[in-house]
């Protein structure tokens, strides 16, 4: 096993967990909006089931009864204006902000997989010599004394992030690359259409934070989208989940291949598999 810290995995799923709460809550403000949730007919029913519930239960005068029933309809009245004013408010945000949940879910889930990607090569790199030996053309020209000092004189943190920026990890090819040298697998993606539709997903995010979600030419050109120009990108729950679930399985089938490789002779024995 590779020596590696389980803090990035745990980051990230914690971080997947968020970009799933806000499909949540926009699918649910979706519903809301469409008229799917008709809390109008749900008071009305629970004011009748509280009188069938009672009648015959307790004895109540004829006057009693009146005066129950027209404070129940005072009172449906009275939710049905606040739960309208709650409709036009959730309204006004969809109709302003075009589904910004799923958009934010996306930037998330990109952001999440980026940062993973990069604090673990980095400790690969500080905890395992045989990683580090396979980078030694890229640090043997980048150590110096300054960026020694930089980092503290933390010469194995060091190490690894010498090597992350030599790598984008916006760019699933050199992503491939990348964790393909250091676990020795042909391909982290599985299949090229993985790998294409990650890297969609990711010019995506770029997409939403710099251009707001229009499509223009360049990503238009890039993704061979049918979406025309200058409207808005259609970010849909279904396509976000299953984004989510590819790059989790990316990430996951990544920690498996570090969990399996094995010390080289110079670490065998030495310090603790995994720190947490």
């Amino acid at each position: 096993m590779l020596r590696t810290d389980r803090i990035h995995y745990e980051t990230f799923q914690y971080n997947i967990g968020k970009a799933k709460a806000l499909i949540t809550i926009q699918d649910t403000l979706d519903k809301l909006v469409e008229g799917k949730f008709n809390f109008s007919q749900i008071f009305e029913k629970l004011g009748k089931d509280i009188l069938q519930e009672t009648e015959g239960k307790i004895q109540i005068n004829e006057e009693l009864t009146k005066r129950m029933e027209e404070r129940i309809k005072d009172k449906q009245k009275e939710i049905k204006e606040s739960i309208k004013s709650l409709e036009n408010i959730f309204e006004s945000l969809q109709t302003v902000y075009e589904r910004p949940l799923y958009q934010e879910a996306v930037v998330i889930i990109v952001g999440s997989f980026e940062t993973y990607l990069k604090d673990t090569v980095v400790t690969l790199v500080a905890k395992n010599k045989s990683v580090e030996d396979k980078f030694y053309k890229e640090l043997k020209d980048s150590l110096n004394y300054s960026k020694l000092r930089e980092s503290g004189y933390d010469w194995e943190n060091l190490l690894g992030h010498l090597v992350a920026e030599k790598f984008n990890f916006y760019d699933t090819q050199q992503i491939n690359e990348l964790y393909s040298r250091i676990l020795k697998i042909d391909n982290i993606f599985k299949n090229k259409s993985v790998k294409k539709r990650i890297q969609n997903f990711i010019k995506l995010r770029h997409l939403i934070v710099h251009k707001s979600g229009i499509v223009d030419k360049k990503f238009k050109n890039e993704t061979q989208t049918k979406v025309p120009l200058d409207v808005p990108y259609p970010v849909e729950k279904k396509y976000v989940l299953d984004m989510i679930r590819s790059i989790s399985k990316v990430v996951e089938d990544i920690e498996k291949n570090i969990r399996e490789k094995e010390f080289s002779k110079k670490e065998k024995g030495v310090g603790v598999e995994q720190t947490k």
